[in-house]
């Protein structure tokens, strides 16, 4: 079926959050017993990397698998809003010396309502690899004096993303479903109109009829 709010809302549960935290126990107890590397920090990266990357890439994989894909009918409209993210997320976080990366949620609120939920999957997918980029080469000066080792500064872009993005696509679904069931009720609605003007056509010929048949009694017989 198509992508609805509560199917988001499980995915985003599941997918990103109960599975890497499952996995994530596993794979710091192990990594942890054979490095200097503490359990907390490989859990948190773990959790972080592996469900982020399921947030982002698996809605939109799903989606073309199913052939469910929500997107706008003009082409140019999404195009134009990937570009128009990607060069706010380039002036935001390559070069800027203050932290106002805060001004990409309304950027991913207005993917969510134009672009729906594929694209809006699309300009959070842009903006976390131009962001993470920006963090591993230290181009995010902002980042830089916020988080000193490349794993602190990945992490802190990680953690900004679950609060500025992933709240784009439930936005995304519930407007997809009220769209859905706009077209449910005016398909409806046109499907009673046209039962209705069938049935006063149908009375409207019976009524002539039986109107006919009482203003011509028909020849009557002499006594």
């Amino acid at each position: 079926s198509a992508p609805s709010l509560g199917s988001v809302l499980k995915f985003l549960l599941v997918a990103p959050l109960i599975a890497p935290a499952v996995s994530g126990l596993v794979a710091a107890w192990a990594i942890s017993s054979g490095s200097h590397y503490s359990f907390q920090d490989v859990f948190l990266c773990w959790l972080l990397g592996h469900g982020l990357g399921l947030a982002v890439i698996c809605p939109k994989g799903l989606q073309l698998a199913r052939g469910r894909v929500s997107w706008p009918r003009r082409i140019d409209l999404v195009t134009g809003g990937l570009i128009l993210t990607a060069l706010v997320v380039l002036a935001l976080f390559h070069g800027e010396r203050r932290p106002v990366g805060f001004l990409v949620s309304p950027l991913m609120l207005l993917a969510a309502v134009r672009l729906r939920l594929f694209g809006a999957g699309l300009a959070l997918t842009v903006t976390a690899i131009l962001a993470i980029s920006a963090a591993l080469y230290s181009h995010s000066l902002w980042i830089t004096l916020l988080a000193t080792s490349d794993p602190e500064r990945v992490r802190l872009v990680q953690l900004y993303l679950v609060f500025t993005g992933l709240p784009s696509l439930p936005i995304a679904a519930l407007l997809d479903e009220r769209d859905r069931l706009a077209l449910v009720a005016q398909t409806g609605k046109a499907a009673a109109e046209a039962s209705s003007i069938g049935k006063s056509r149908l009375l409207a010929t019976v009524s002539d009829r039986f109107g006919d048949d009482a203003e011509d009694p028909g020849p009557l017989d002499d006594p």
